[in-house]
């Protein structure tokens, strides 16, 4: 949905329904599985400046990012054969889909009708992050993450 307020400033807000579905088929039937799972993400954006062409925005919202669907269905370590890994931590299962929160600021212009730049800061948290280590068939979820740029 876009509202223009004023004829130098308009805000747009969107709301964005994801859905997943993982199926896994592992060696180690315990593993093995169906996931589905659903995440809304709703997203706002304002931005100012009828000058030429160009304007300063600033946008955020929520997101997602998918873990690795093996993590997904782990209930067995693949090296113990247990519900325990050999450092003795309880394997568990992880969240097929990880919230993330986002924000962006900057600035876009135009020379003419053929010529557009932009220049932005942003930054992502994401909930956690998930490692899959292959050498081991081990998936486990981490801290926090934040990336920015």
């Amino acid at each position: 949905m876009r509202v223009r307020l004023a004829p130098w400033l308009r805000t747009s807000a969107g709301l964005r329904l994801d859905a997943v579905r993982m199926r896994v088929r592992s060696q180690v039937r315990d593993n093995s599985g169906t996931v589905w799972a659903t995440v809304a993400s709703p997203k706002l954006t304002a931005a100012i400046g009828p000058w030429h062409g160009s304007e300063l925005y600033v946008s955020g919202g929520f997101g997602f990012h998918s873990n690795h669907a093996l993590g997904v269905t782990q209930q067995v370590d693949p090296d113990t054969g247990t519900a325990r890994r050999a450092d003795g931590t309880i394997v568990v299962p992880v969240s097929p889909l990880v919230r993330t929160r986002g924000a962006e600021s900057g600035a876009r212009l135009a020379i003419g009708s053929r010529v557009q730049t932009s220049v932005a800061f942003w930054v992502l948290d994401s909930g956690s992050e998930l490692i899959y280590v292959p050498e081991d068939g081990v998936t486990s979820p981490e801290r926090p993450g934040r990336r920015h740029g």
